[in-house]
């Protein structure tokens, strides 16, 4: 792997990181408030358990970063 590839991966893995903290921060808000519904309590999880698999990537081994698509029903 190159240097312009490690650094294009690091860039992709920082952008999704901070695209995944916009998801979680207002759905843990609701909780925290009390006021959140079972489907924004389950929407949650998968972004947290999304955000933690994305930070333990290691981008010099990884095949590719791939995204997660949510379909969420309201």
């Amino acid at each position: 792997m190159t240097a312009q590839q490690t650094k294009t991966r690091a860039e992709k893995r920082r952008y999704l990181l901070r695209e995944s903290m916009t998801k979680i921060a207002p759905l843990q808000d609701a909780v925290e408030l009390g006021i959140a519904t079972e489907n924004e309590i389950t929407e949650l999880n998968t972004w947290k358990h999304y955000h933690v698999a994305l930070n333990r990537l290691h981008i010099t081994t990884a095949k590719m970063i791939v995204c997660f698509i949510f379909t969420i029903s309201y």
